[in-house]
């Protein structure tokens, strides 16, 4: 049986490295997952390992009442109040080693397929935890009836105002739990408020339209692993079932821009490696890559409850 183990520093070498499987892993796409990361930090390419970026966020909308130049004066000089952040890239790569024994057709470019897909969803589970990090909570109860409830559409509205009131910019993307998505449904469905029944049924994106955002997508996505503590199998939701985030976000983005998250990385992104150790082959899929916060109070989030 293969097995998958944290890629090391030995199998990095000039000699393992393979052109062929290299550019299989980046033509093979997984967008499923690529999709669903680059939603909540679109990708941002960089020249070098070592970069720098600027974070977006408090005193990105001042106004200067004093900036006409007086005759034989000059204009007012300004600095820039945007935090230049110096960063680096991380490292990252699995090995999968394969007996000779089950080696069978095409073998190595399903080990690539196999590895690039567990890599993304790695990224795509810390970036879901960034979210939770960064973002100010508070709780709202979805429900049809009840003390203390509130209108889910008019919750997910204050929610992207409440980010332009923290940085300036309103949010334009909303990312929602599929439970957080099945209390609204279930809330407005049974309603008796006029209208509400009839928008229990909106789509995400006619959602998106009505709140004047970009987009809007719901999280199916799954993750399993092994407690090495009890060795008991774990899962769940990549991101938390019953929270909806707010925040800002842009395809093809660059260093400067205020997308409150960004997937920083090295040239065409995955890079491959085959060594043959004789009664084994180790193949390994590596990346550099650095998940950052690159927007200042530019996230706010809604735990839901039905009760």
């Amino acid at each position: 049986m293969s097995k998958i183990i944290f890629a090391n520093s030995a199998a990095f070498n000039s000699s393992a490295f393979s052109q062929e499987l290299t550019g299989y892993a980046a033509g093979y796409k997984v967008p499923e997952l690529t999709d669903a990361l680059d939603f909540i930090a679109p990708p941002v390419p960089v020249p070098s390992k070592r970069f720098e970026f600027a974070q977006f966020g408090k005193g990105d909308y001042v106004i200067d009442n004093d900036d006409e130049r007086a005759v034989y004066g000059s204009f007012k000089v300004v600095t820039s109040s945007g935090k230049i952040v110096q960063a680096k890239l991380v490292h990252r790569g699995l090995t999968m080693v394969l007996d000779s024994d089950e080696i069978a057709a095409n073998y190595e470019q399903r080990a690539v397929e196999r590895l690039k897909k567990r890599l993304i969803r790695n990224e795509l589970y810390r970036a879901a935890g960034m979210l939770v990090k960064a973002a100010t909570n508070s709780a709202k109860k979805w429900m049809a009836n009840g003390t203390g409830k509130s209108t889910p559409d008019g919750d997910l509205m204050e929610l992207v105002k409440s980010v332009a009131d923290a940085c300036g910019m309103h949010a334009n993307r909303i990312l929602c739990g599929e439970q957080a998505w099945a209390y609204r449904y279930a809330a407005m469905v049974a309603s008796e408020a006029p209208g509400e029944g009839a928008s229990a049924k909106l789509t995400p994106a006619e959602i998106a339209q009505f709140l004047g955002i970009e987009e809007m997508r719901i999280s199916k996505d799954r993750y399993e692993y092994r407690d090495s503590s009890d060795g008991s199998d774990k899962k769940g939701n990549i991101v938390s079932p019953n929270i909806v985030f707010a925040f800002n976000g842009r395809a093809g983005v660059d260093i400067d821009d205020p997308s409150t998250f960004k997937r920083f990385h090295l040239g065409e992104g995955y890079s491959t490696f085959i060594e043959d150790k004789g009664y084994t082959k180790n193949i390994t899929v590596s990346h550099y890559s650095l998940l950052a916060q690159t927007g200042v109070g530019a996230c706010r989030s809604i735990t839901v409850s039905n009760s």
